[in-house]
């Protein structure tokens, strides 16, 4: 069997015919190539309201859990709420939401489209699991480290592609008067192949070559040696057993 070779132009063209816009009634419906568990594609709003830009999911990540029977319940909606703040997001009035100027659209569209996903995702996972319990470890073991007064939770950092990136947590210096590191909770492989890209990305702008890069691992889960020696290309890796040491080491 022979393949027909592609150009960059004509494969970008094929690419782009998984993006489609329309009119809507609450404004314009960008439909994505993000798939809830439930078969159906993503569709994002954005709405111009005020100064900026509202984009939000409709609710429709929301509705998938409740159109399989899975009740909202007052544990699930806090785990929502978490779930939007790791996205940079806000989980409101059944919506994934965030604002926007104009020129942040297209990222804005994108990770909206994705934490509505993460929503639907619940679907798909044991009843009563954790969502982000190990985000939450990991950042209880930084203010035990240096304190929660020198933490900035959802910092966004630009790479040096210019891509924006909702950083976990930054550290401050004592005084509080700039940024010394950058801390990713890895929970498992699809987090440390995410974040690598991350890493790299961040560690290539010059503006913030001097942030310490941190992967704090969960190391009660079994890893393979090629996942941490990527992370190690591009950042100290730091078990969570061993973080509070480790964290006042690092940041001293």
């Amino acid at each position: 069997m022979s393949y027909e070779a592609i150009t960059r132009d004509g494969l970008l063209a094929l690419m782009q015919d998984l993006v489609d816009v329309r009119e809507g009634s609450l404004g314009l419906e960008v439909e994505l190539p993000v798939v809830y568990p439930t078969g159906e594609t993503v569709v994002v709003t954005v709405a111009f309201e005020g100064e900026a830009y509202n984009v939000h999911d409709s609710g429709n990540g929301a509705a998938a859990l409740s159109a399989y029977g899975l009740s909202i319940t007052d544990n699930l909606a806090k785990r929502l709420v978490e779930i939007a703040a790791h996205y940079g997001c806000e989980f409101l009035d059944g919506r994934m939401t965030r604002r926007a100027q104009h020129t942040e659209l297209p990222v804005a569209v994108a990770i909206v489209a994705n934490a509505s996903r993460s929503i639907a995702d619940q679907l798909l996972a044991p009843r009563g699991a954790p969502i982000v319990d190990f985000k939450t470890e990991a950042l209880q073991v930084l203010r035990e480290s240096v304190g929660a007064r020198r933490i900035r939770e959802n910092e966004r950092l630009l790479g040096a592609s210019g891509f924006p990136y909702t950083a976990s947590a930054v550290i401050l210096s004592e005084d509080e008067s700039q940024s010394l590191g950058l801390v990713e909770p890895i929970r498992d492989h699809e987090a440390a192949t995410k974040k690598f890209r991350e890493f790299w990305d961040i560690k290539e702008n010059a503006d913030l070559k001097r942030l310490e890069r941190i992967a704090l691992y969960d190391d009660r889960r079994q890893w393979s040696a090629p996942d941490l020696n990527l992370l190690q290309r591009v950042c100290n890796v730091v078990r969570l057993s061993d973080g509070v040491r480790r964290m006042q080491e690092l940041m001293a």
